[in-house]
């Protein structure tokens, strides 16, 4: 592994903010560190960076411990949410600056300069100010100022939040796109459950200064191991209520009291009235309807159960339709439930 965490602990009083936290990092991988606010992401990313001391634990790259490394001999490069541009520089002095501070020929620094910023893309802006560029060009120099010294880790903290929605989808895998040609191990921190499963080898899921699981995005989606996994990734309806009743669900998986069942919204059919499908189908009332535009919220009431359906495209369906709806057995989803819940 390239990047080692040895149950890094931070606390701030009697506050846990990472708790014992292990993980591996193999070399060119992008990982997303992804969780709600207070959950510790940004802490562990700023222990990473040695811009937090932690309490206890390890952190190795490539085979050598860094924990009593101060971060600017560390070695990496950090990018932030406020772009921390100097405003009195131009672009390209901007993503120079690291270079120049370390006395690197100036032939060089241009050279270095010019790939960057067509890397980028912003070859035309090289000569302007900060204040003269948008949000997602700022972000882009940051990012470039930020590769200019050939770092060995590249972490990024919530990168494009304080850009609008558009700008974040095309930023998202321009940065992609730059960290796989560039081959430099990553790792982002971010809320955002979209930029994670869109832009990650592998995601880091946190809870309450803890991991709750890694794995790809696929197995996050697909494989959640808890209830908090399957609800923050996605929506997911729960069928716990369904279990072991008279003409209820017959689950083909092993249930007890501490995992849950569920199936995500996209994955829950809706059949013809006169559908002859044998098990795992129910009837249900919609309640409500959200169109937007790619897909479709369908809401329903099953008895006390409140079933998401979620279809491409608009919907013909209305509010107080009678439907049928079927569960299928192979998209049935088993994980933990909260300790709380177990009985």
């Amino acid at each position: 592994m390239y990047l080692q965490l040895k149950n890094i602990t931070k606390n701030y009083g009697t506050i846990i903010a990472v708790d014992n936290v292990s993980l591996d990092i193999e070399k060119k991988e992008f990982v997303c560190i992804l969780g709600p606010s207070g959950c510790g992401k940004t802490t562990l990313l700023r222990l990473i960076a040695g811009l937090e001391e932690a309490d206890q634990g390890e952190l190795f790259i490539d085979g050598n411990n860094l924990i009593n490394v101060a971060a600017q001999h560390r070695g990496f490069g950090i990018v932030f949410q406020s772009y921390s541009l100097f405003p009195n520089m131009t672009i390209a002095e901007n993503i120079g600056y690291g270079l120049s501070i370390r006395k690197t020929p100036k032939a060089e620094i241009t050279k270095r300069v010019s790939q960057l910023i067509e890397q980028v893309h912003l070859s035309d802006q090289s000569k302007k100010s900060p204040h003269e560029l948008s949000g997602g060009q700022q972000q882009r120099v940051a990012l470039a100022r930020a590769l200019a010294v050939d770092p060995i880790l590249l972490l990024l903290d919530e990168p494009l939040s304080a850009l609008d929605a558009k700008v974040r989808k095309t930023l998202r895998n321009e940065i992609r796109e730059v960290q796989k040609t560039l081959g430099i191990p990553t790792v982002m921190v971010t809320h955002d459950q979209e930029e994670a499963m869109t832009m990650a080898d592998r995601i880091v899921c946190m809870k309450d200064g803890m991991i709750e699981q890694v794995g790809t995005p696929s197995e996050l989606y697909n494989h959640p191991k808890t209830a908090f996994v399957a609800n923050f990734l996605g929506s997911m309806n729960v069928l716990d209520s369904l279990i072991n009743n008279d003409n209820k669900l017959k689950t083909k998986l092993e249930i007890d009291n501490t995992h849950s069942i569920g199936i995500r919204p996209e994955s829950v059919e809706i059949l013809e009235n006169n559908s002859k499908a044998a098990t795992n189908c129910y009837p249900a009332k919609v309640i409500k309807i959200e169109n937007l535009g790619s897909v479709s919220h369908i809401q329903l009431i099953m008895n006390d159960l409140t079933i998401l359906i979620e279809k491409n495209g608009f919907t013909e369906y209305k509010v107080e339709d009678e439907l049928l709806i079927h569960f299928p057995q192979e998209k049935i989803i088993s994980f933990s439930q909260p300790a709380n819940k177990r009985g």
